[in-house]
């Protein structure tokens, strides 16, 4: 692990990114506008993930991603 500070960053924005998508699915909104919300949410959770990967290593990151489950 690099850089603990970077890995409790990008941790804590796949989560807020996670939360916020599942609310979306979750929310009254319907229709295309939730489908693009939510995409775009999951869509920048990848680029997070990929970013722990290289600082934090790919044990890591399947870790902390069944534990936001």
């Amino acid at each position: 692990m690099n850089n603990p500070s970077e890995v409790a960053r990008i941790k804590a924005q796949i989560a807020d990114e996670y939360v916020s998508g599942k609310l979306a699915l979750e929310g009254l909104a319907e229709g295309a506008s939730q489908h693009q919300f939510i995409t775009r949410r999951m869509e920048h959770m990848g680029v997070l993930t990929e970013q722990l990967e290289r600082v934090a290593g790919e044990e890591e990151v399947g870790r902390f991603l069944m534990g936001l489950q």
